[in-house]
């Protein structure tokens, strides 16, 4: 049985984003619907430059999408 090396490289893109136990409580205030960065520092208590750096973290790993307005 052959492995396929790009779907084990998301794999572990994705466990590596989720391991942040930050990240992970972002992903489940997102399954909520969509949030800005504001709205996500205010749920999560931290500031928004911290914030924006965990979001980007899950948009790279493919977890997040961006819009902007």
């Amino acid at each position: 049985m052959k492995s396929n090396s790009s779907e084990a490289d998301r794999c572990a893109s994705f466990m590596k984003a989720l391991s942040d136990p930050v990240r992970l409580r972002m992903v489940e205030c997102l399954r909520a619907g969509e949030l800005n960065v504001s709205d996500v520092a205010e749920l999560m208590e931290i500031d928004i430059a911290n914030a924006s750096h965990h979001l980007r973290l899950l948009h790279i790993a493919g977890l997040a999408q961006t819009r902007r307005e």
